[in-house]
């Protein structure tokens, strides 16, 4: 049913978009017809009709779109008709075999296909833990690291005397720096994300859903149903 709404609807836009391209060309809705009638006069010759042809001609463009247009309304009015239908019904079955809905009608079908799609998209953007770390999970969601530890160490200006001082010079000193030890930092490192592996597994039931829901869209839509013939009326109303 899906299908051959598309095929409709398609048909009736294209068949609009070519009547109001025909429409825009008033040169193509116009013709003419031209008799000459020769003078008595002596020097009076016999010309031929000049005759042209109305190319485009509203009436045909408007049979063509309205037929179009009614093939679309009847079915439209039959998916929806048949949306109503208690027998439009189907369960979204899991790729395991569970029945993850039960006995779920159309409507309720296709708008769950085009929630699952905003889910999805909400799902890609979770962030995950970074690969280069190991990752042990604390309370409350939050993951954390072994720690790790760093020396803190500043230098210490230090002076040697090379020589000593003598009455005639001053003592010789050498200054160097010393690294001292100030200790040690442990540094432990925690994340909000998620495991990588863990949002992939959502992505996967994600899609199987979806495919799920897709199936049984496909199961409902193939289920027998009156055909409804309201285009007719509409068009006839129009174009009385």
């Amino acid at each position: 049913m899906l299908q051959t709404e598309k095929y409709h609807k398609e048909a009736a836009i294209s068949c609009a978009v070519a009547a109001n391209e025909q429409f825009q060309n008033a040169t193509s809705l116009e013709g003419e017809r031209a008799a000459f009638a020769p003078s008595e006069a002596p020097e009076s010759e016999h010309l031929p009709p000049e005759n042209t042809r109305v190319q485009t001609v509203a009436a045909h463009l408007i049979r063509d779109c309205a037929n179009a247009w009614e093939e679309f309304f009847n079915t439209v009015a039959t998916k929806e008709w048949g949306n109503c239908e208690p027998h439009a019904r189907a369960n979204v079955v899991a790729p395991d075999g569970t029945v993850i809905i039960e006995d779920a009608p159309l409507p309720f079908l296709i708008r769950i296909e085009k929630l699952l799609d905003d889910v999805r998209r909400l799902v890609e953007k979770i962030p995950v833990l970074p690969a280069s770390e190991e990752w042990v999970a604390e309370s409350g969601g939050i993951w954390s690291t072994a720690a790790t530890e760093t020396t803190f160490t500043q230098k210490i200006p230090r002076a040697v005397v090379g020589l000593p001082a003598t009455p005639e010079h001053p003592a010789e000193v050498r200054w160097y720096d010393r690294e001292i030890l100030l200790g040690i930092w442990s540094t432990v490192r925690f994340h909000g994300g998620i495991p990588a592996g863990r949002k992939q597994e959502f992505l996967d039931r994600i899609d199987a859903l979806r495919n799920a829901a897709r199936d049984a869209i496909y199961y409902a839509n193939n289920v027998d149903v009156e055909k409804r013939t309201v285009g007719k009326d509409i068009i006839a109303y129009i174009f009385q």
